[in-house]
């Protein structure tokens, strides 16, 4: 990119951050039986509406708060600047690495932003294609904002969102993935990748009506905020996909399925939950409740490192949340520096400045 720097002027953290960009991706080792990845991704959920976690409504989501009572939780997972939308925090959890735009507080600003631009990254599919795995999306809605449906398809996803599969809503396309879409991938497709995501749990929260009789009978016909009611029905449509896969003889010995949020959610929620916290829930591992710091940059490496696969270069941020290590995020000198290479500057432009306390940077690109 007609980028050059003095070797000697950069940080340790820089020269990973370049590493990540000039080094062509490789695998260094892959193992004979490879493991199939579930990517289960819940639109703006965290640790909140957990009823494991929450005193206003301790019987929220039963049954994902069951497995963080009995299967590998990690509930500590703090929210990070350029992560809190659904494109940055999909592409961060990919790719360890911030979506860089121009002040995330103009929602204008995020709609001129692409994913596309950070093509060149090594990101999880961009290892997992060269593993010879069948990679598949399948979202909820339209993704196709900031680019985000052709970076996975550049990336090496079949990808199928409101214009292949035509739902707007979570329940019929995720019927359809339980009832067609997983059933061919565990007969035909194996080591596969299936990353789903949904929309009704978006504000503003929707529940189909299908979920109601249940919600009625868990909440005891009590009336509960739309937020609280969308958790619950993805919170089932999570119960019936697992089982489902259990049924079709997935396990912790055969596949890696985690259940995440792309973000946490918008806007204040006291009165409904204040431990303001991501999580990662492993459901076919063994319990473990683990409340070790981390964050969304530490997902790419925890489930390479998982799969047993290992790979060049490393990534410049996070590291396997099941290790004893505590992974690294882009601290504000780290900004400047991806900044200045994305404008291409051969230096920390006195132009560009992180200007408050979230971290925030201003600059041009």
């Amino acid at each position: 990119n007609n980028m050059i720097f003095n070797l000697n002027d950069l940080t340790l953290n820089e020269m990973n951050i370049l590493k990540a960009f000039s080094t062509k991706p490789a695998l260094l080792s892959v193992p004979s039986k490879k493991k199939n990845l579930i990517l289960f991704q819940i639109e703006s959920f965290e640790k909140g509406p957990i009823g494991f976690y929450n005193k206003h409504y301790p019987q929220s989501m039963p049954f994902i708060s069951q497995l963080a009572q009995n299967a590998t939780i990690f509930d500590n997972l703090d929210s990070q600047p350029y992560t809190t939308w659904t494109a940055a925090g999909t592409f961060s959890a990919l790719c360890s690495f911030p979506q860089i735009i121009n002040d995330p507080k103009y929602n204008e600003n995020r709609k001129h932003a692409h994913l596309s631009q950070w093509s060149k990254m090594p990101c999880i599919p961009s290892y997992l294609k060269m593993a010879g795995y069948h990679m598949f999306a399948y979202f909820v809605g339209s993704i196709k904002l900031m680019g985000m449906k052709t970076f996975l398809i550049n990336k090496g996803y079949k990808t199928f969102d409101y214009f292949e599969h035509d739902f707007n809503h979570d329940v019929p396309m995720y019927s359809m993935v339980i009832e067609k879409v997983l059933p061919d991938l565990v007969k035909n497709q194996q080591p596969f990748v299936l990353h789903m995501a949904n929309e009704d749990t978006h504000p503003f929260f929707y529940t189909n009506h299908v979920c109601k009789k249940e919600i009625e009978k868990t909440f005891k016909n009590s009336k509960i905020p739309p937020i609280i009611s969308a958790f619950n029905c993805i919170d089932q449509i999570a119960r019936n996909f697992t089982n489902k896969a259990i049924e079709l003889g997935l396990n912790d010995d055969n596949t890696l399925f985690v259940i995440y949020g792309d973000h946490i959610c918008y806007g204040d929620k006291t009165g409904l939950y204040e431990d303001r916290k991501l999580v990662n829930i492993y459901p076919f591992k063994k319990k473990c409740r683990n409340s070790k710091s981390g964050t969304y940059y530490d997902f790419a490496p925890t489930i390479l490192s998982q799969l047993n696969i290992s790979y060049e270069p490393k990534f410049p941020f996070g590291s396997d949340l099941f290790s004893n290590q505590t992974g690294t995020f882009p601290n504000q000198n780290d900004f400047k520096f991806i900044y200045g290479m994305y404008a291409k500057q051969m230096h920390l432009s006195s132009k560009i400045m992180c200007k408050d306390k979230a971290g925030f940077c201003t600059g041009y690109m």
